[in-house]
């Protein structure tokens, strides 16, 4: 974290019971994800279409409702979790995959 000069950066936003509004653009990534691994500790991976940015909704732990636009690599992040809360996985998304050790 000390070679983090974006002050912006924050692992700490809580986003509670988020909705994505709109969906902006088009972008391709490759992703993986901890709860998609073989028995040999291999992850599932593949490029996923995700859009470039989106419009949310969500309320904070103090129960304020916030509106926001998320962007670039954060919106991918951004919509990986938002699938898991909807029960989807990016198993489910990608087209072609294959296994990927940590290293």
């Amino acid at each position: 974290m000390t070679k983090n000069n974006d002050k912006s950066y924050n692992e700490e936003i809580v986003y509670i019971n988020p909705i994505i509004k709109k969906i902006y653009g088009h972008t391709r990534f490759l992703e993986g994800c901890g709860s998609c691994r073989d028995s040999d500790g291999n992850y599932v991976t593949g490029v996923i279409d995700r859009p470039y940015k989106i419009e949310i909704e969500y309320y904070d732990v103090s129960g304020k409702n916030h509106n926001k636009v998320i962007e670039d690599f954060e919106s991918t992040i951004f919509c990986h979790e938002y699938d898991h809360l909807n029960g989807i996985l990016h198993m489910d998304r990608i087209k072609d995959s294959f296994l990927m050790t940590l290293e």
